[in-house]
């Protein structure tokens, strides 16, 4: 850096000079440093002006969202029967409610004690069960008369001494509902069943008719197979309503175990004139096995199946004489299953019971489904009358149980208490031996009811648990541990030779107790799945020979300990039997059985109570955690030695929704908090009642008021900040600084626009701002009439929310690109994006290539080639906000929708669900562009405040470019400047040497002028 001295020849300020120079050139830069000052004040003033738009945004979204705009009163007329809470955004209306029955939890309390700590209680084992075991299961009025079910409404009895009653069955769930109604109604008639049928018999001892009439023209007593009279004796035994039809669901026949069947054929009919082999594997109901049956082309029509009432029959139409049989083939036990595995010298096989009675269980089901050889039984009761009781074609346990009780013996039979068997009491009053025996096959030793030949010296025969089978490849995964289901996740089993595979049990489609047999056994391991002999779980089986075979958790789940077969075994078994035991030993008191139930970690807890007398008043209480009729706790303390008594019964909720017959709608529910039934209301049970109970939602107009206000209020605050940022003046000091820019305007209008515009779409009565009272004043601001805005909630609370909040509906047409706020649907090219199943079994694989539009996607299904038949449809749900998949092939598979390939597009189209009805109802699909003007100001606010792409950043990016090329501009001027000053210096110092060596010129000539001057004076 050079050091300049100024004016030390000239005594000039040069610096000084210098910089008024410099200054004059610098007034460019002073210009371009205004430019500056000014783009960044803009840029500042629209970051502010972004602020508050985001705020403003905030306040729009409150206008989007029905559930922040608008509350709701919700209300019950009678809280005492129920309560009611919920979402605010609720449809506004009145949903009427009876409550016929609550849910509740079983609980069953053993005999007493007379203490909780003294040791020496009855030794032997105490078992429990929750959801299954018992041999007496009410059945569903809905799957009477083949599935057509019973008419709610209300019928006329009439006893013999023609006392009459009027019984109101509207609230009638199952069989058991119907006989106690009827055995409460007062008069002397008692209901009971039989087989397929219902029983009344006279109590009044009197000659006459017992009638059964419809009242107000309904079908209610008819659909029950009563309606009628008894023919002048005291018994009215009604026809049977317990039937199959061709819907009739293969899974659901034997009590619910379904048809076991192999890959390939199952079963081969020989006829006089035809033998042929059917494939049943892709039959859902029993109408699908008739008509394979009689379409099969090596039959042709020799063999002709139909449906009966209770199962399937078969007639050789060219039998002239010979066998004509039904077999199971290759290791399968189709026909077994199927009623018809027989063979007969004559044209006709009349199948047996594939479905259970009222109330009752097949026999087939019994001893873990291989059921009892039937034949005849001997009864001998204590005083030594004997009779021979006829079980060969009993199909039911309560058909064994009649025909004991119609036995000529004082023997009465009946469901035992632990309600898993059957009880044998001798009423006769004698003291001899009490003797049951099998005349002809096992019946007697299968229903554990064998006595020997020298009987027992006792008055009851209890045949302990007969071992109904519940657990059965048909079994459905929600229905186990009382209805809670198995968690949907991954196990690990490692067999004993080490190997080890991880199952994943969390797909769609698996959801029965096969999926999980199946995937079980085709991993490569050497554990074998079955159905245990019990018929109560999971047997599983280590062929290894040798080492500890380990089921275990994958990723904290809980799906093992959900099937019951977490954990390992030695033994080369591990049985997962839903049917817990404790053993009581010597050892133990009434605390330590206690504690050993709790210890089980099943959903029963045990307690210990007193009832206060005095002898004996401890027992012990088992209270299952789990409300509803799939809940029941069966307790079998036989081999203890302990009785155990049902005090409360587990049971599900009834409800009738609505209010007039037949057309309203009885619902079970198996708990009383409801939250499925009215979207968005939780309901909560408190009492029954004879009459409904109205629930009551209705739009406040408080709330919305509040947050529209709030909205003009923070619109108006913006639109006064934009005016105030570019108001002109003539003053050029009073000027706001965004005078002139293009962008406020736009915002402006923007908005504006966003607001008045009309919408058409919403769906509702409201179409303009002003007609809810939102209107630009004459200044430009908003204003808000809350009077007229509160009359339109009062008259349409619907179309308000409509026209605030409302989306855009499906068309045919709608791009795909639109779905999910426009991220679109995820399209794999090339590949199978997802895989339809019908409830038939037949699969679409559909690859969505190429797809463009809605129409393309629904037409790739609609018209996929395994759909020729048409029965599989897919469209746009009634809403207009979702698709949806209906399913008409009477199948009774589950209907699904799974992903193929990783592709995501199922999920994109709301369709990752499946069903066991014929429907699927797709998740609310968002599309771009929403109709509702709350949707519109988010959008309109989003368009302007992003950050990458928004009007203002646009802006603001411009200002910042503008301001780095003034900046660009002032560092040239400056570089220029600098050039110039080093010139000025170096000319000044070109001037300072000059006049510097001026002045030693002046010296010297001085200095001659002087010796001159010196020297004339001298020579004078």
């Amino acid at each position: 850096m050079s050091l300049y001295i100024d004016g030390i020849i000239s005594g000039l300020d040069t610096t000084s000079i210098i910089n008024e120079l410099l200054a004059l050139k610098r007034k460019p830069i002073k210009m371009l440093e205004i430019k500056v000052a000014i783009a960044g004040g803009k840029k500042d003033a629209y970051l502010e002006i972004a602020n508050r738009l985001l705020e403003l945004r905030g306040r729009s979204v409150n206008l989007a969202n029905p559930d922040r705009l608008m509350g709701s009163t919700i209300s019950s007329s009678d809280t005492g029967v129920l309560t009611v809470s919920g979402d605010p955004a609720a449809a506004a209306g009145t949903h009427l409610i009876r409550v016929g029955r609550l849910a509740q939890n079983e609980q069953r309390v053993s005999s007493g004690f007379a203490s909780t700590s003294e040791i020496g209680l009855p030794t032997g084992t105490l078992t429990i069960e929750l959801g299954g075991g018992f041999v007496e299961n009410p059945t569903r009025l809905s799957e009477l008369n083949g599935g057509q079910g019973v008419e709610a409404g209300s019928i006329r009895i009439t006893d013999t001494t023609n006392a009459s009653a009027t019984v109101d069955l509207s609230m009638a769930l199952d069989t058991s509902d119907v006989i106690k109604a009827i055995n409460n109604a007062g008069i002397g008639v008692e209901a009971s069943v039989r087989g397929g049928a219902f029983v009344l018999k006279d109590t009044t001892g009197v000659v006459g008719n017992i009638v059964v009439a419809e009242i107000g023209g309904g079908t209610t007593a008819t659909d029950l197979g009563i309606e009628g009279n008894s023919g002048g004796t005291d018994t009215l035994t009604g026809g049977v309503v317990r039937t199959v039809s061709a819907s009739t669901r293969i899974s659901d026949l034997n009590d619910g175990r379904g048809v076991r069947e192999i890959a390939g054929d199952d079963l081969t009919i020989t006829a006089q004139a035809a033998t042929f082999s059917l494939d049943i594997s892709f039959a859902e109901t029993l109408g699908d096995v008739v008509d394979l049956i009689n379409n099969d082309i090596a039959n042709g029509g020799q063999v002709t199946a139909s449906i009966g009432p209770r199962g399937i029959n078969l007639v050789d139409n060219g039998w002239i004489g010979g066998a004509f049989s039904v077999a199971s083939i290759g290791g399968s036990d189709t026909a077994l299953d199927l009623g018809i595995e027989q063979s007969v010298t004559a044209a006709n096989i009349n199948g047996e019971d594939i479905i259970s009675g009222l109330e009752s269980v097949l026999l087939s089901s019994l001893n873990g489904g291989s059921g009892i050889g039937r034949g005849t039984i001997d009864i001998t009761d204590r005083s030594g009358a004997m009779d021979t009781v006829d079980l060969t074609d009993a199909a039911t346990i309560d058909e064994v149980i009649a025909r004991i009780n119609e036995a000529s013996v004082a023997i009465t039979a009946s469901v035992n208490p632990s309600g898993d068997g059957i009880l044998l009491t001798d009423t006769s009053g004698g003291a001899g031996a009490f003797i049951v025996v099998d005349n002809s096959a096992t019946a007697a030793a299968d229903l554990g009811i064998n006595t020997g030949v020298l009987g027992v010296n006792q008055d009851e025969i209890d045949s302990d648990d007969l071992n109904f089978q519940y657990i059965s490849r048909a079994t459905r995964l929600d229905s186990l541990n009382g209805g809670q289901g198995a968690q949907a996740g991954k196990i690990q089993i490692t067999d004993g030779a080490g190997t080890s595979v991880t199952i994943d049990l969390s797909q769609a489609d698996d959801d029965t107790i096969a999926d999980v047999i199946d995937e079980i056994n085709g991993v490569g391991t050497n554990i074998i799945a079955s159905i245990n002999a019990a018929g109560n779980g999971i047997l599983l089986t280590d062929t290894s020979g040798s080492g500890v075979m380990t089921i275990a958790e994958v990723d904290g789940g809980r799906t093992a300990r959900d099937l019951n077969i977490a954990g390992s075994s030695s033994s080369g078994t591990l049985d997962g039997s839903f049917e817990f035991s404790v053993d009581i030993d010597a050892t133990d008191n009434l605390l330590s059985v206690q504690q050993k139930i709790n210890a089980l970690g099943i959903s029963v807890t045990a307690s210990i109570f007193s009832d206060g007398s005095a002898t004996d008043p401890f027992h012990l209480a088992l209270m299952g955690d789990v409300s509803g009729s799939q809940a029941r706790v069966l307790v079998n303390g036989l081999d203890a030695g302990v009785d155990f008594t049902r005090t409360s019964a587990a049971r599900d909720a009834v409800l009738r929704y609505g209010d007039s017959l037949p057309s309203s709608l009885l619902i079970s529910k198996s708990t009383n908090i409801i939250n499925d039934l009215v979207e968005g209301l939780t309901i909560t049970l408190k009492s029954v009642s004879d009459t409904p109970v109205t629930i009551g939602i209705t739009r406040d107009a408080t709330q919305a008021v509040a947050k529209v206000q709030d909205f003009v209020n923070v619109l108006n605050e913006v639109l006064e900040m934009l005016d105030g940022l570019s108001v002109f003046d003539i003053d050029p000091a009073k000027r706001g600084i965004l005078q002139g820019e293009t962008t406020v305007r736009r915002i402006v209008r923007e908005l504006q626009r966003a607001i008045l515009n009309p919408t058409s779409e919403t769906g509702g009565s409201y179409t303009l701002a002003s007609q809810i009272g939102i209107r630009i004043g004459t200044d430009g601001r908003l204003t808000f009439d809350s009077a007229k805005f509160t009359a339109a909630v009062e008259d349409d609370p619907e179309s308000v929310l409509k026209f605030f909040s409302a989306t855009r509906n499906l068309e045919q047409m709608v791009k795909l690109e639109d779905f999910a706020d426009g991220d679109g649907v995820e399209i794999l090219p090339g590949v199978a994006d997802f895989k339809v199943t019908r409830k038939d079994g037949v699969q679409l694989i559909v690859d969505l290539t190429g797809a463009i539009t809605l129409a393309d996607v629904l037409d790739m299904i609609n018209n996929h080639v395994n759909n020729a038949d048409g029965k599989l449809v897919a469209g746009i749900a009634a809403d207009g906000k979702r698709l949806q998949i209906t399913d008409t092939t009477g199948g009774g598979g589950d209907l699904s929708v799974t992903a193929m390939n990783g592709s995501h597009a199922f999920a994109d189209l709301g369709l990752n669900l499946f069903t066991s009805g014929t429907k699927i109802i797709g998740s609310e699909i968002t599309l771009t562009d929403p109709p509702g003007i709350g949707h519109r100001l988010v959008s309109v606010l989003d368009f302007l405040t992003d950050v990458d792409s928004g009007t203002i950043a646009h802006r603001t990016e411009t200002l910042d470019s503008d301001v780095a090329r003034y900046e660009e501009s002032i560092e040239k001027y400056e570089s220029r400047l600098a050039r110039e000053e080093e010139r000025l210096r170096r000319q000044f110092t070109m001037l300072e040497q000059m006049m510097g060596e001026h002045q030693n010129t002046l010296l010297q000539l001085n200095s001659t002028l002087s010796a001159m001057t010196d020297m004339l004076r001298s020579n004078r």
